[in-house]
């Protein structure tokens, strides 16, 4: 047995902001039939107000641990066993600038939460992060092995999730204006008309998921190979290796949006 074991404590400290800063103009194709017409006429279709630059205070303390035993249970048979333990609370905003909504705290609602300038968590802290590790090696005569493995790896979440919450209202709110495709209003050098501006604002809220459990993505990998010693000089070996991902974020599919439809642009 040749055991090994090791222990990873960190703290984050992380000042970001995330927000679209000066305001956002979108040319789409419903005003003029081509997005770069638009722009060239100089109408928006849609423009979202600017946020200015709020800051996010995130802090987070990280723990890792490990343990590993190596046993060679044979002259053939070698096993690798390990198993890996990762706790990271859910990390807070020290400048209480982000917020999130809360569906527990109201009967008729959701409400932003917590109030502008308190430290709360906005998630639950992820306690299940459990990874153990498995490998063998065995060698079925002189010049044949065959090996294989499988691991699960958690994913140590970015900040960029809680940056995000720093643009919900009173911080940094932002209205999106509609820009009517017939005698447009908004143009690039007004982008925001008194008289498309509704008289009582909705502004544009993000959120952490309904039940406040923000799960870690994580990776699973697992491979098998069979190694032969042709010559002494050439050996061959062929492997299959294979991962999947749980929990990832991703910004590439957004599953509110319906496809595009015939001549979409």
């Amino acid at each position: 047995h040749a055991l090994k074991m090791g222990l990873d404590v960190r703290r984050l400290i992380d000042n970001g902001n995330s927000s679209n800063d000066y305001g956002v103009l979108s040319f789409t194709q419903d005003i003029s039939g081509n997005p770069a017409a638009a722009y060239m006429l100089g109408f928006p279709r849609t423009v979202d107000s600017a946020e200015g630059l709020p800051i996010t205070g995130s802090r987070q303390w990280r723990f890792g641990m490990y343990l590993q035993d190596d046993w060679r249970v044979s002259h053939k048979l070698t096993l690798n066993l390990g198993l890996r333990y990762d706790l990271d609370p859910a990390p807070v905003d020290a400048f209480g600038t982000s917020r999130t909504l809360r569906f527990d705290l109201s009967p008729t609602g959701p409400v932003l939460w917590p109030d502008p300038g308190k430290t709360e968590k906005l998630w639950e802290s992820n306690l299940y992060k459990v990874a153990p590790r498995f490998g063998f090696a065995y060698r079925l005569d002189p010049r044949t092995v065959v090996r294989g493995g499988y691991g699960i790896f958690f994913i140590a979440a970015h900040f960029d999730n809680m940056n995000i919450l720093q643009a919900n209202p009173p911080v940094a709110p932002t209205i999106t204006i509609t820009n009517p495709t017939v005698n447009p209003v908004a143009t690039i050098q007004n982008p925001m008309p008194r008289s498309i501006v509704s008289q009582v604002p909705i502004f544009n809220v993000v959120s952490v998921e309904q039940d406040r459990r923000h799960w870690d993505g994580y990776m699973q990998n697992w491979n098998f190979a069979v190694g032969r010693e042709l010559t002494t000089a050439d050996v061959l070996e062929v492997s299959y290796v294979a991962s999947k991902g749980t929990h990832l974020d991703t910004s590439v599919s957004n599953w509110n949006s319906p496809e595009p439809g015939p001549g979409a642009i």
